[in-house]
């Protein structure tokens, strides 16, 4: 998203939410078939479990604090590097 705000010149607004924690179960899989496959894309396998158990599902009730930052204006640059 960066390079789509440099693309275009627009503001970046920089957004964190805290409190998500509590919002998922999660559980990895130990195994080799899981730790291979981990290190070949760069992300652990992990499923993700909502309220009443549902993998994938809605979040738990929880409470949030988000938080939003002073937008950033970036220059309209047309191809931007991968430094910039």
């Amino acid at each position: 998203f960066i390079k789509l705000g440099l693309q275009n010149g627009v503001s970046i607004t920089p957004v964190f939410t805290f409190g998500l924690r509590q919002s998922f179960s999660f559980w990895i899989p130990k195994n080799a078939l899981t730790t291979y496959i981990g290190r070949k894309l760069g992300v652990l396998p992990m499923l993700f479990f909502g309220v009443w158990g549902v993998p994938l599902g809605p979040g738990k009730p929880s409470d949030y604090n988000i938080v939003v930052g002073k937008p950033i204006k970036v220059p309209l640059i047309a191809e931007p590097t991968e430094d910039q």
